[in-house]
């Protein structure tokens, strides 16, 4: 029994106070424009009148996160995921309105082609750039054919999965997101988002079913935080409760 708790108490010591790695992140509000953007949009990805609604739920209303300590000695270790879109949007915006529409220049995909692929060679070379980003629904919509399963997936991704370092998108798909990253020696896991955005028990079930499949070396956490610094630090707190959950119940 008393090896047992040894080994408890060791497991939430190196849980607690192991450094983490935030591999998504977004930029915080100046503290100006943070003092009318509501605390809410922490908890949800609601916006408007829905937003209205993130705090009756579990997620928002947990408790025990009170005493806020200041942290002093950080370093700054922040880099840039480069989102694809945005450099797209602002060379056809560059074109349009710097050439006239009737212009060859316009018509010639090249024109937009060589400037998107110069900015994103840049980009890979930069030191403070680790990634890009691209996401399907902003180009498609949501009405996107989803695969029926993991194995389906695996062979229809398999070519370009090889080919790129990829991180797949959780939400939704947590099985199918830690299978690709099992047979896949490229395939990284971020499990960041559902901290703090949804309630304890579906925080912990969602690493409970990464880690069924997953290796544990492929599991990246991340707050996805953004607009105030809470969001950073909850979702901090949260992640290191969930494992710490898992760990001590979980029969390896």
């Amino acid at each position: 029994m008393t090896n047992v708790m040894c080994d408890r108490e060791a497991l939430l010591r190196t849980v607690s106070t192991f450094p983490l790695i935030n591999n998504h992140c977004h930029n915080l509000l100046t503290s100006d424009a943070s003092l009318t953007c509501p605390l809410e949009i922490c908890f949800s990805e609601a916006h408007a009148d829905a937003l209205k609604d993130a705090s009756q739920t579990s997620a928002f209303k947990r408790g025990g996160l009170m005493d806020v300590q200041s942290h002093v000695g950080l370093v700054d270790v922040a880099r840039r995921i480069v989102r694809i879109e945005n450099i797209a949007e602002n060379i056809l915006y560059d074109l349009a309105t710097s050439v006239a529409c009737t212009d060859q220049k316009v018509l010639n995909f090249a024109a937009f082609e060589e400037p998107l692929k110069k900015q994103l060679e840049t980009c890979a070379k930069s030191e403070s750039v680790v990634g890009f980003k691209s996401i399907a629904a902003y180009r498609s919509g949501l009405n996107i054919n989803c695969v029926q399963s993991a194995e389906t997936a695996a062979i229809a991704l398999g070519n370009f999965i090889s080919d790129f370092e990829s991180l797949p998108d959780k939400k939704g798909s947590v099985r199918l997101a830690g299978y690709l990253a099992s047979v896949y020696s490229n395939v990284y896991v971020d499990i960041g988002l559902v901290f703090p955005n949804i309630s304890a028990s579906g925080q912990q079930a969602s690493l409970r079913e990464l880690l069924e499949i997953c290796p544990s070396n492929k599991l990246l956490f991340s707050t996805d935080g953004h607009y105030h610094p809470e969001s950073f630090y909850v979702a901090a707190i949260q992640g290191r409760e969930a494992l710490s959950f898992i760990g001590i119940r979980r029969k390896w």
